[in-house]
């Protein structure tokens, strides 16, 4: 059922609130960011250290540790674009109806709901490439096990 008691106001409100929301995703993700970072040249500073290993856990931990930092850093930059490309959203879109919702039985989409799936389609629309950071569990797990192959791979090429 439609909602039409929301006044301009109300609206405003709800961008504000979900603008804070994705200003405070991209600072977690640039802090994230930076962390790797920090993370990234702290493994350069122990490259001595893996000089002193034999060579297959060597090569295994350098291909492991340059796997991580890698594709965290895609990922954390990924996302960060994305929550980025969410906050210009907000700014340009109107709130979804609810009857273009999907809505589990029971319950109800609220004004910030319908904004968020707002922007979610506006974004999805003109960066589809990116869409596949805002991705749920699942996709996170399988992220993981890419890391762990790809590392694998850098091992066994390293042997080359």
């Amino acid at each position: 059922m439609e909602d039409f008691s929301l006044s301009q106001r109300d609206i405003q409100n709800a961008r504000t609130a979900l603008l804070e929301h994705y200003s405070s995703q991209i600072t977690a993700h640039g802090t994230y960011l930076i962390t790797l970072l920090v993370g990234f040249f702290s493994f350069v500073q122990a490259l001595p250290f893996f000089q002193t290993l034999e060579t297959l856990p060597r090569d295994f931990l350098r291909g492991f540790f340059l796997s991580i930092f890698l594709f965290l850093g895609v990922y954390l930059l990924g996302r960060t674009l994305l929550w980025g490309y969410l906050a210009s959203a907000i700014l340009r879109v109107t709130p979804k109806k609810e009857s273009e919702i999907k809505i589990e039985e029971g319950g109800s989409a609220t004004l910030l709901t319908r904004l968020h799936l707002a922007c979610i389609d506006h974004v999805i629309q003109k960066h589809k490439d990116l869409w596949q950071f805002y991705m749920n569990r699942y996709r996170e797990l399988e992220l993981w096990v890419i890391l762990f192959v790809v590392s694998i791979l850098f091992w066994l090429l390293s042997d080359l």
